[in-house]
């Protein structure tokens, strides 16, 4: 498996979104507020807390945001779902774990990540209008006893597996068998 200790800053990449990015970013966070509520989803569905606190709504915008940042970065579309919990975020297999700037893991849950090990998980953080992609790995890379913790991290509902950032491959060393076929990416 691929390591390097401590933080490397060669593996962090940082996306500036545009005024225009993150007003839809913020857009769609609202419609997934609104379908979720609409559709009665629990607490335990939606990844950001408690439904209708200042917390939620802003994990939300950082959880789209850090999507349109990391879709902008690979060059690939951004599919902008909403409460679609099925197809990946991005591409093919790419799945996007964002959060608010400062130290985070990688964050997968039991319930819905546990079949999608064949899946890339990214790690982005920020706020508008800089967001970082510390790295990617692999799920099934991810979900081995090393990494599981039964604490609830972050004041969350647990069991999680929580995947240090030090330990994150390089965003341009993502596979491209993860881009759907007909959505190559533009750079390099």
């Amino acid at each position: 498996m691929w390591r390097v200790e401590g933080e490397h800053p060669l593996v962090k990449k940082v996306v500036t979104l545009t005024e225009w990015e993150w007003r839809v970013s913020k857009q769609v966070a609202r419609w997934r507020i609104s379908e979720s509520a609409k559709a009665g989803l629990s607490e335990e569905k939606t990844q950001c807390g408690q439904r209708g606190s200042v917390e939620a709504t802003r994990g939300d915008m950082v959880g789209a945001a850090t999507e349109c940042a990391v879709a902008k970065y690979l060059g690939i579309y951004w599919p902008m779902s909403v409460n679609s919990f099925g197809p990946p975020d991005l591409g093919d297999a790419i799945e996007v774990r964002g959060a608010e700037p400062g130290h985070h893991n990688l964050i997968l849950r039991p319930g819905p990540d546990k079949k999608h090990g064949a899946r890339v998980f990214v790690l982005a953080t920020g706020w508008y209008p800089e967001f970082t992609i510390h790295g990617w790995e692999w799920g099934m890379d991810v979900m081995v006893p090393e990494f599981y913790d039964e604490k609830p991290p972050y004041g969350k509902k647990g069991p999680w597996w929580l995947y240090p950032q030090r330990e994150l491959r390089p965003i341009d060393d993502i596979p491209k068998s993860t881009f759907s076929p007909f959505l190559w990416p533009t750079k390099g």
